[in-house]
């Protein structure tokens, strides 16, 4: 038997979940059976929050480890609340003769940020990245340059198979995105909060007035706009792809208009950010940082193109005729398919189980 685990959420404007919940529905579809495990409570002081994670995740693996025989197959969606007890039985389900997988949706030591928001300590962060993940038989990660940077913390390069785009499922009809004109629109989705998106507001303050520039997602702050500036609400995830407006869709992060800075900017030099695979899944191109570990797959599939300041994007589509423009939309035509069709983690854990 093969399984999966999976932390089941709720929050229908927050694609925050979205990749996880995909992953479940992908391994569904191929006959996996889920081990669930609950919601994180966010209303718990500290000591009670750790007492919970404790007594919670004990009985949970508990559970499913006695539930586990030899020859199963797990799994397991990386990282998870709980890491001490997910270190403990990943091991004793190992000697179980169990085979055991992960695929990497966050590493924590290179974010420095938490599961569902809570911080975590450097040590938690290790256990999680390093002494668990190490346990692992095969471990599918987002692509080359996180699969280098783990192989430069002494992880078997035989074990690590690259993911290369995370899925984006939906069941909406995806719009055409061809034009016959050359004035270009920008797009932004995600958690539009100035804590979160600081190279929005930074954009928004320093870019001209000549560029439509189209906002989803929760927390934007309206008192920023300028003309060019349309938000347009928030909607489910599998939802937005239909409803987006714009033709190139932004992927940046961090504080700073100006280049990815900060841990959350630094961090697009190793991962697959979420929203790249929405902006593809629906059909638009996209304008990455240069130095994204994504800019490479951006680049090689001929989807978008790669800046190193969202102040150069004005002078680049000002030069982009619409037949180059429509070769891109037309070449995000197929990664569309294999993205809202999970064919990239089907690839991925397929070539995992050939390393077992």
């Amino acid at each position: 038997m093969e399984y999966y685990t999976h932390v089941r959420l709720k929050n229908e404007f927050n694609a925050g979940n979205k990749a996880t919940d995909d992953i479940a529905h992908i391994c569904e579809s191929m006959g996996l059976k889920e081990l669930v495990f609950p919601k994180l409570p966010t209303n718990l002081n500290k000591y009670l929050h750790k007492v919970w994670i404790l007594a919670v995740t004990s009985f949970t693996w508990f559970k499913y480890y006695l539930k586990m025989k030899k020859g199963d197959l797990l799994l397991y969606q990386h990282p998870m609340y709980g890491v001490r007890m997910s270190n403990y039985f990943i091991s004793k389900i190992r000697k179980k003769g169990c085979k055991c997988i992960a695929i990497i949706h966050d590493l924590d030591t290179l974010r420095n940020k938490g599961v569902d928001g809570y911080l975590v300590s450097n040590k938690t962060a290790f256990i999680a990245d390093d002494c668990l993940l190490k346990q692992f038989d095969a471990i599918i990660c987002h692509n080359g340059i996180m699969h280098d940077y783990l192989v430069s913390q002494g992880f078997d390069t035989d074990k690590l198979i690259d993911l290369n785009l995370f899925d984006y499922l939906t069941d909406h009809e995806i719009p055409v995105r061809h034009k016959d004109s050359t004035d270009y629109s920008l797009v932004i989705a995600g958690n539009l909060t100035r804590m979160k998106s600081s190279y929005l507001y930074d954009f928004i303050d320093k870019s001209p007035d000549d560029t439509d520039l189209y906002v989803y997602g929760v927390g934007y702050d309206a008192d920023s706009s300028h003309g060019n500036v349309h938000y347009e609400g928030a909607f489910p995830p599998d939802e937005l792809c239909a409803k987006m407006k714009g033709d190139f869709g932004i992927v940046w992060d961090g504080t700073s208009a100006e280049s990815c800075v900060g841990n959350t900017g630094n961090y697009l030099r190793y991962n697959n950010p979420h929203k790249l695979s929405l902006y593809l899944t629906s059909n638009i191109p996209v304008i990455v940082w240069s130095r994204s570990a994504v800019s490479g797959f951006v680049k090689e599939n001929g989807v978008g193109i790669a800046v190193d300041s969202l102040m150069d994007i004005e002078g680049i589509i000002n030069g982009l005729s619409s037949e180059e423009y429509n070769i891109m939309v037309d070449n995000t035509a197929g990664i569309s398919d294999r993205s809202r069709n999970g064919l990239y983690f089907k690839a991925a854990y397929e070539e995992a189980k050939k390393r077992l």
